[in-house]
């Protein structure tokens, strides 16, 4: 059996529980991201210009990359490049680099959540009313902590992001 993660934080944990040998992704270097970014783009749209999505590809990454500059490597998780890739690929126009522009970390953990949890509501219709009633409280605390895991508490304080521990305990976040 082959169990995949995003919670790099919890390897000890789930070693342990699971038995099982914990094992890393490899983390693509920019010129991927940026391969992966035009065969996305061009596969979910055959009209763009290549040239064209390239351009775009190479802006988004170095915009992530700027972004996320004390943690480079994340933008090269295969997950995370995919998120975004799906996240942006409607909006791959002559406006792109304004579109991007004011971009910020908060903004990204939001689009990738509220794709997931498109996702999550088309393939279980029967729940997504409770989903979407919980949806803004979970994003805000699942952007604090991944904020906190990348950067720390502090910064994520300082996006305006919280921890409702209440409301939405630390374990259940973890689970995304």
């Amino acid at each position: 059996k082959i169990f995949i993660t995003t919670r790099s934080h919890l390897e000890v944990d789930l070693t342990k529980k699971l038995k099982i040998y914990s094992h890393k992704i490899k983390v693509l270097d920019e010129n991927e991201q940026i391969q992966f970014l035009i065969k996305f783009w061009l596969h979910v749209n055959t009209e763009l210009d290549i040239k064209f999505v390239k351009n775009c590809a190479t802006m988004l990454v170095k915009k992530i990359s700027i972004i996320i500059a004390s943690a480079p490597s994340i933008i090269g998780l295969p997950l995370i490049i995919q998120g975004l890739a799906s996240v942006f690929k409607d909006q791959i126009d002559e406006n792109f680099e304004d579109k991007i522009k004011n971009l910020n970390i908060s903004q990204i953990y939001e689009k990738t959540c509220s794709l997931s949890l498109g996702i999550l509501t088309s393939r279980y219709p029967e729940n997504s009313v409770d989903y979407l009633s919980k949806s803004e409280g979970f994003i805000k605390v699942y952007q604090y902590h991944a904020i906190s895991q990348v950067f720390d508490e502090d910064f994520a304080s300082d996006l305006g992001l919280q921890n409702d521990a209440d409301e939405w305990p630390l374990e259940e976040v973890a689970r995304g």
